[in-house]
Parts: C-alpha cells; structure tokens; sequence
C-alpha cells in the first residue's frame, strides 16, 4: 500500500496487516502504533490496532479543506516497543 485514491471531500478507512521480511504477519502485541511524519494536513488522523496479535491495524482519516488535491500529502506507519522503532514505507493519499 504505497497510494490510496480518494475523492476530494471524502473521508477515509484503510485497514493493513503488519508484516516482517517474509510476509507473514506479526503478532505486535505489546508494541504502540501511529503515524509518523504525516503532511500537517493530516494531523487529526487516527492509527489503532484493530488485534495487535496478528498485527492487524485500522487508520482514519477524516476530510479538511485543508488537504491538497493530487499526490501531496503522505504520512508513514510506525510501531513501538522498549525503544524499538519500526516505520512503513511513505503512503501517499491521491486526492482527484
């Protein structure tokens, strides 16, 4: 998931598995997650786990005005634990 499509005005939910080198999903329980380095515009965006033993995460973004149209504003995924910080690759919202 490096872009995700989205209609000017429109709220947004995405849903994702973490996963390690292999592809197989990891159980994160214990271990924080949010976003890191996200656009300012996306400041009020909300990253929860959904059921952290299978590293399954839910984000939400509600629209503002403030989000510019096309590929502008991106933000990235980071999990937490004891010190150990792990983020995503960027994720771009495409807004048309």
């Amino acid at each position: 998931m490096s872009e995700i499509t989205i209609n000017r005005g429109s709220d947004v939910t995405l849903t994702g598995t973490w996963r390690d080198q292999t592809g197989a999903a990891m159980d994160l329980t214990g271990w924080g997650i949010g976003a890191f380095e996200p656009h300012p515009s996306l400041e009020a965006m909300t990253v929860e786990w959904v059921d952290a033993a299978i590293g399954a995460y839910r984000v939400r973004i509600g629209w503002n005005d403030q989000i510019p149209h096309g590929k502008l504003a991106g933000f990235r995924l980071r999990i937490s634990k004891d010190g150990d910080d792990r983020s995503s690759p960027k994720i771009w919202l495409v807004v048309k």
